[in-house]
């Protein structure tokens, strides 16, 4: 375990979801390392009354946590920037006193070894540039291996953590400069997930606002590792009509348990394992996708 005064920020962004904010911090104050981890929250602007009614109150709730933890921040935005330009100044801000930062979101119900791992993740590969990140989430993956972690060069943004290092090097603009560089970064993106290129080319036409993609892309780029645990830390909830971003259901399989054991063996050499990669990637297939919203519409 580490020691306290090494334990990275954890970082939370948050809009206008009370009720899965709850879970959220019910779950974090169950992690026996709060006591010694520093808060920041940043509350988006609202966006009209509604939101500021809603605010009003997750202020008014989030105030109850404070004694839970070694310190805790509530930022409140005046506007509302929208989770990209929210979570990029957000992390920027605390990496520049922070060496390494835990970043979540309000839709996240977490294990009670959250923290531990995700500094034991922190420290271990905190010299080794190959990786980007630490993931805390992971979609369910049968496996023979006796360690705790695997790699992909896909990040996740279901609950990470980063070092600032790696955090500046991010070209949150990128476009490709030519039509070359756009046909070679297709090819490097099949590897990684049917979905990503497409999100990319979204992203660019302004069809989405994406924070996640960018990092995404940079990874690819630079041949960047995020090393995922096999037992994912972290529970999705924020699927459904509320949520700003993922109104539909959650079509990615995890077996989330919230009582986990305080005992790694993480990998020593960042090696993609090609099987691993092929069951990861499948989940974010063309096929499942259509096998998804075929099982969907048979279900109602």
């Amino acid at each position: 375990m580490m020691n306290s005064e090494l334990r990275a920020p954890i970082v939370v962004f948050c809009f206008n979801r009370l009720d899965t904010l709850i879970l959220l911090f019910d779950s974090l104050i169950n992690c026996s390392e709060a006591i010694d981890t520093e808060v920041f929250i940043y509350v988006d602007g609202p966006r009209n009354n509604l939101d500021k009614n809603i605010q009003s109150e997750i202020v008014n709730v989030l105030c109850k946590y404070e004694k839970y933890f070694l310190n805790f921040s509530l930022i409140l935005r005046e506007k509302n920037l929208g989770l990209r330009t929210s979570l990029i100044r957000g992390v920027s801000d605390i990496l520049i006193k922070y060496e390494c930062v835990i970043v979540i979101e309000d839709d996240l119900i977490l294990s009670n070894n959250f923290i531990d791992y995700m500094n034991e993740s922190l420290s271990f590969y905190k010299n080794n540039t190959e990786i980007s990140g630490i993931s805390a989430y992971s979609n369910f993956i049968e496996h023979k291996t006796t360690s705790t972690n695997y790699f992909h060069i896909r990040p996740c943004s279901w609950g990470w953590a980063t070092w600032r290092d790696r955090w500046v090097k991010i070209d949150w603009d990128y476009k490709p400069k030519s039509l070359f560089e756009y046909i070679k970064l297709w090819f490097l993106c099949k590897p990684v997930g049917d979905d990503i290129f497409r999100m990319f080319r979204y992203h660019l036409t302004h069809k989405i606002n994406s924070w996640a993609i960018s990092w995404t892309i940079h990874s690819i780029n630079n041949n960047l590792k995020t090393s995922y645990p096999f037992d994912t830390k972290v529970q999705n909830v924020g699927f459904g009509d509320e949520a700003t971003h993922c109104k539909n259901d959650n079509p990615f399989v995890s077996k989330f348990i919230a009582i986990q054991e305080k005992n790694y063996k993480l990998l020593n050499s960042v090696v993609l394992n090609r099987n691993i990669i092929t069951k990861y990637n499948s989940y974010f297939s063309n096929f499942n996708k259509l096998y998804f919203k075929i099982k969907k519409f048979f279900s109602h």
